[in-house]
């Protein structure tokens, strides 16, 4: 019996021709991987990209000098601020003040600080890094991407402004 309605045929048929080209945009998104888009990212945010032999990937953006860990099987990336700032090794003040800079740095901000040792120099260097989801679902990926550095800048910021401050007032809250 048929009214005024579409028939269950051609509602079925309606239904059926919506799932496959649901099925073939999201076949296209998966041909991309997290590697691939930010690689594309990147260029499209005119960043001077190098990508290195171990598939990390290096660039600058905004004076920093940034590397992403990320492969194209993943959704998820590794961004890292390399190097932004560093404390003399044999300088015991000033070193465990960076210690406990750095821990109060990654208790109040979502990026994570941390710090390794380079004898040879005599330097502490102070890095950044975040993980975060990225695919082609994302609509605005040059902004998302954007947002994720500015994280980063914020820490960095942050931790800079707590080493410059004053011993006194350093554990002021």
């Amino acid at each position: 019996m048929k009214t005024g309605n579409k028939s269950n045929d051609e509602n079925r048929e309606w239904a059926e021709r919506q799932l496959e080209k649901t099925s073939e945009a999201a076949g296209e998104m998966e041909e991309t991987g997290t590697r691939q888009l930010l690689l594309q990212t990147l260029h499209e945010m005119n960043c001077n990209v190098e990508e290195l032999d171990n598939g990390e990937i290096l660039f600058y953006f905004e004076g920093g000098q940034f590397m992403i860990r990320a492969c194209d099987d993943s959704n998820y990336a590794t961004l890292f601020y390399l190097f932004f700032y560093d404390v003399e090794l044999y300088d015991t003040e000033r070193v465990e003040k960076l210690k406990r800079v750095v821990n109060r740095t990654n208790s109040r901000l979502t990026a994570q600080t941390f710090y390794a040792v380079d004898r040879e120099r005599g330097l502490i260097n102070v890095h950044c890094s975040s993980t975060f989801y990225f695919r082609p679902e994302i609509r605005d990926k040059h902004t998302y991407l954007i947002a994720e550095l500015r994280d980063i800048f914020n820490t960095q910021h942050f931790l800079c402004g707590e080493m410059a401050k004053d011993d006194d007032c350093e554990d002021e809250d």
